[in-house]
């Protein structure tokens, strides 16, 4: 067959432009290499999970505070599972990242000269770089500040709009990948001497999620179809207060992260039982105790808990107020006649990141060469429960430590040749699931992915039962997916021909998913099995999952990478 494609070159592809896949743009094009940069949305305004970021981002840059203590921290609370190599790179480039961002224009407070840290739970200092604003979203200034530096430098190209099908390779070597342009349906091979996958997390798959719908593991999926080790993938981090009452705000998280930080929020149940202090001592996670009320009928009439903030005098909140300045979602609440000064917001966990990912060394590459990864889609970094505020200060710098890595790679790789017979096969797949006439529609399939997700992806309801039944049920879908069938059949702007690729890799990641948390038998952080519902020092153990010759998941169990530094690998109890 001839492959309808056009062929493009450069040094260095990375895929997904968010945070840390910008990150890694511009790193390397400091370097004075070639770099296109790819993303399936509009450049700069896709769904990045670094655009809807919160304040958060950890960095230890005054005194007595240090990396070392970011990285005790960070492994604390990662209970035992941190790839420790890793966790120590990022957290003393952290610094670097933050001055970047700084320099760049983030705009932060200072406070006598100095910006004001916020000490957010876990953290041995206040680590956190304030906004200027306090009720602001960092997302929104890194967007405002991260694509326009892109744009600056003349070596980075962006490709938007662009889907991304399958990594390519030459002898086992990753060599670029094939995709397609989504307004005119146009196939395109990109070779490259170095690849970054950036491409985020698969938290967007669930019904109710505080995550972009668009982080449907596509990177994730295609990465272990390429051989690619996959780390912790049963853990995965479920925000702790997203509104589910009211209406207006269902699935809102940053401005009641802020009040809950900064004003102290409580946490009651429907009979005012503060239940979060029996949790004292505890290695259940906040999110699984809330969610616990919530499936024991303790929790609000819409299917969360109270989060208030009546303990405090009306003038402390009227002061963070007006410190915050003019806020819409005050208004909102006012129309239903909430004044948290006297009520409660109803909130409940909604999936957040995907701790797990890519197995990296300390360099971000993956077991196939010419691959690197960055951001969510990297593993390793996070362990079983993640830091407050850490998640985007570890994809920012894994992005940072990738780009310099890829551009060093770039100089040293010669440009390999793909190979013909695998970019002719993706492209035929890709137009055949075009044209198939399947009765059965992608958004059918997607919801049942969803209930299933919720039954047993969740953060409770994990069972050998459930999760082997969940398995099973993931397999059916898998197998109706290949007959399923497009009621639209053009090339151009075709979302319903992207949605049917997008849900390949969901079912092909969320077996994956299953599988490791069948495989962990025990609870431990943010993985909690209802058969095995405590911690087991035996299981100090990573899950490594690859796909074997024949396409099935291959389980590994292996004992968790440490320098044995000192920087507290023991279990203990999340802040």
């Amino acid at each position: 067959m001839f492959l309808k494609a056009n062929t493009v070159t450069t040094d260095i592809l990375i895929i997904g432009a968010g945070g840390a896949g910008l990150f890694a743009a511009i790193q390397a094009a400091e370097q004075d290499v070639e770099v296109l940069v790819t993303t399936k949305g509009p450049f700069g305004k896709d769904g990045a999970a670094t655009w809807m970021a919160g304040w958060g981002f950890n960095a230890a840059v005054y005194e007595p505070d240090s990396p070392e203590l970011h990285a005790q921290d960070t492994l604390r609370v990662g209970q035992g599972l941190n790839n420790e190599d890793l966790v120590i790179k990022l957290t003393a480039n952290a610094p670097n990242v933050f001055e970047c961002m700084r320099h760049w224009g983030v705009r932060y407070f200072r406070h006598e000269g100095m910006i004001l840290q916020n000490h957010l739970p876990g953290h041995t200092y206040a680590r956190t770089p304030r906004l200027a604003r306090p009720a602001g979203m960092g997302g929104l200034e890194y967007r405002r500040v991260l694509p326009k530096q892109a744009k600056k430098r003349s070596n980075i190209k962006i490709l938007d709009d662009f889907y991304i099908l399958e990594i390519l390779q030459k002898n086992s070597i990753v060599c670029g990948a094939v995709g397609f342009h989504l307004p005119t349906g146009e196939f395109q091979i990109i070779k490259a001497k170095v690849t970054v996958l950036a491409a985020g997390g698969m938290m967007g798959n669930y019904r109710f999620t505080s995550a972009s719908p668009t982080l449907t593991g596509d990177g994730l999926a295609m990465a272990f179809r390429a051989g690619v080790e996959l780390i912790d993938m049963e853990f995965a981090d479920f925000y702790t207060n997203c509104v589910v009452w009211p209406p207006l705000m269902y699935g809102d998280l940053d401005w009641i992260a802020n009040l809950r930080y900064d004003l102290r929020g409580i946490f009651y149940n429907k009979k005012g039982d503060e239940f979060l202090r029996r949790q004292k001592g505890s290695l259940i996670s906040i999110p699984v105790a809330i969610q616990r009320e919530i499936q024991e009928n303790r929790g609000s009439p819409h299917g969360g808990v109270y989060l208030s903030f009546r303990h405090l005098p009306g003038n402390l909140i009227d002061d963070w107020f007006a410190e915050a300045g003019s806020l819409k979602w005050v208004e909102r609440l006012y129309e239903f006649n909430i004044d948290i000064k006297r009520n409660a917001v109803e909130v409940a966990p909604a999936p957040l990141e995907s701790l797990g990912g890519c197995r990296v060394n300390s360099d971000l590459e993956t077991n196939i060469p010419g691959l690197l990864a960055a951001g969510e889609v990297a593993g390793g970094c996070e362990g079983a429960y993640t830091l407050a505020g850490n998640p985007i200060c570890l994809y920012l710098t894994t992005g940072y430590l990738a780009g310099l890595k890829a551009a060093n790679l770039a100089r040293e790789l010669p440009l390999l040749d793909f190979e013909r017979e695998q970019g002719d096969e993706v492209v035929h797949e890709a137009m055949m699931v075009r044209e198939r006439h399947g009765e059965e529609r992608p958004i059918s399939l997607r919801r049942e992915l969803q209930e299933l997700l919720d039954h047993c992806g969740h953060l409770l309801g994990r069972n050998e039962d459930s999760l082997t039944a969940g398995i099973k049920k993931v397999r059916e879908l898998r197998e109706r997916w290949n007959v399923v069938g497009l009621s639209y059949k053009m090339p151009r702007n075709n979302l319903e021909w992207l949605e049917a690729l997008q849900l390949k890799n969901s079912l092909e990641i969320t077996e994956v998913f299953l599988k490791a948390a069948l495989s962990r038998k025990e609870s431990r952080g943010l993985h909690y099995r209802e058969d095995y519902p405590e911690p087991d020092p035996a299981w100090i153990k990573n899950i490594v999952l690859v796909r074997d010759a024949q396409g099935n998941i291959e389980v590994k169990i292996e004992p968790v990478h440490s320098k044995a530094t000192g920087c507290g690998r023991g279990v203990e109890g999340v802040s």
